[in-house]
């Protein structure tokens, strides 16, 4: 199925909608939750939805939480999946991966009616104190329990697992003396307005602060599949968990593009990486719209990035005329449908263009205009909206007509500005 997508569509989203593996309400049902979640966490399933009701205190319920929410604080199991390999699977499964935040996740599950006890081997990772471990078994079905921490070494570790319990071992990685100075967050705004608040899915944003990228930047570039790279020059960006695609990264800006994945949140914590060494979370509101405009002069302010009807670039030497249809270069517009994806370029080997879920509106010169369309730019990565508006006849001309959008009841920054003739 990979490859069908890699060949025909890429990057399109592979998901099992309906399954259900029985027994929620026992231990046993549990167990198979989890080994169900390893294997779609190893195969890169993108979605998958039980076709059962559960609980919040089902036992199975409690299988979702160890790789969602296994602290009752938002932790979670890695998502970069690593490989771990058991000897006997069918008694005693493994599953591994590793978090944004260089922290090795293990979820061991004993499927049988007898402790285990067994070592684990690590390889290629140095390991920086004790594991945490988290258990979840038939001795205490009605919670997730923090057990003693384990002790290890650079080859690994030795431990028993009870029978029939899903084990979650947390291992820090230890910094090489030469790991670069921890990245500090201090602001993320609209990659268009530079507005602080909320962000939304796919708005294209600017994360400020100190040693977040390398001292000489890195611009975008493309995969194999013609998606936006999620690391440049050494810097990736999380938020909440989901790796972002990446514009630009230097050591005080990092430009990146909100995961549409965010949009089932009301806060989210975006982290950036550099050099392997996380910055410290930084919590930031999720909106379900939040416009900007992008301007020639990149401050947020001024001319707008603006294409007039005959694909000209609006500014004083080439002003709109009254009655022609323009195209307003903006982001924020939230999900779309079909829904975007995450680092795709709009239009790519054909696929249909995007439209923004949302009601969109312009108004140039303080009065309504007629909008035709309102989704992603062609060509641009996804997240990039473009919006089609006619400017009005009755309105006064110069060089610095005010214009705004407003997309799902948001309007955007004003201040910007459309010259019209």
């Amino acid at each position: 199925m990979r490859q069908w997508v890699a060949d025909n569509y890429p990057a399109t989203k592979t998901a099992i909608t309906e399954y259900n593996w029985g027994a929620p309400d026992a231990i046993t049902g549990a167990i198979s939750q989890a080994d169900i979640l390893g294997i779609f966490g190893r195969e890169q399933l993108d979605y998958g939805t039980i076709w059962t009701s559960l609980s919040p205190t089902s036992p199975a319920a409690f299988a979702f939480k160890t790789y969602l929410n296994y602290d009752g604080n938002g932790g979670q199991f890695g998502g970069a999946s690593i490989s771990a390999t058991s000897d006997n699977p069918d008694e005693l499964s493994i599953f591994a991966a590793k978090r944004y935040d260089s922290v090795l996740t293990i979820v061991v599950l004993n499927k049988t009616s007898g402790a285990i006890t067994d070592s684990i081997g690590l390889a290629n990772f140095t390991p920086a104190g004790a594991a945490q471990v988290w258990q979840y078994s038939s001795a205490n079905l009605g919670a997730i329990v923090r057990q003693s921490d384990i002790s290890l070494n650079s080859s690994g570790l030795s431990t028993t697992f009870p029978a029939q319990s899903i084990t979650l071992l947390v291992i820090p990685q230890a910094q090489s003396v030469m790991a670069v100075p921890q990245p500090v967050v201090n602001a993320v705004t609209s990659g268009a307005s530079y507005d602080t608040g909320a962000i939304s899915p796919g708005e294209l944003v600017a994360i400020w602060g100190t040693g977040l990228g390398p001292s000489a930047g890195a611009g975008l570039t493309l995969d194999s599949n013609g998606l936006v790279q999620t690391s440049l020059g050494g810097t990736q960006v999380f938020i909440d968990g989901n790796p972002a695609p990446l514009i630009y990264a230097g050591p005080g800006q990092v430009n990146a593009v909100v995961p549409y994945e965010v949009a089932s949140s009301s806060t989210a914590n975006v982290v950036v990486v550099y050099q392997g060494n996380p910055s410290a979370p930084f919590p930031i509101p999720i909106a379900a719209t939040r416009p900007g405009i992008f301007t020639s002069s990149g401050t947020g302010t001024g001319q707008g990035a603006i294409l007039n009807q005959d694909l000209s670039v609006n500014g004083a030497g080439h002003l709109a005329a009254r009655g022609d249809w323009i195209s307003i270069y903006a982001t924020g517009e939230g999900t779309t449908t079909p829904p975007g994806v995450d680092g795709r370029l709009s239009a790519y080997n054909g696929a249909p263009l995007p439209k923004a879920q949302a009601a969109c509106s312009a108004t140039i010169g303080g009065q309504p205009a007629n909008v035709n369309y309102c989704g992603e730019a062609p060509y641009f990565t996804a997240g990039v909206l473009q919006m089609n508006a006619q400017v009005p006849e009755s309105i006064n001309p110069g060089n610095s007509v005010s214009v705004t959008i407003t997309v799902g009841g948001v309007i955007s920054q004003a201040n910007v500005t459309i010259a019209v003739q």
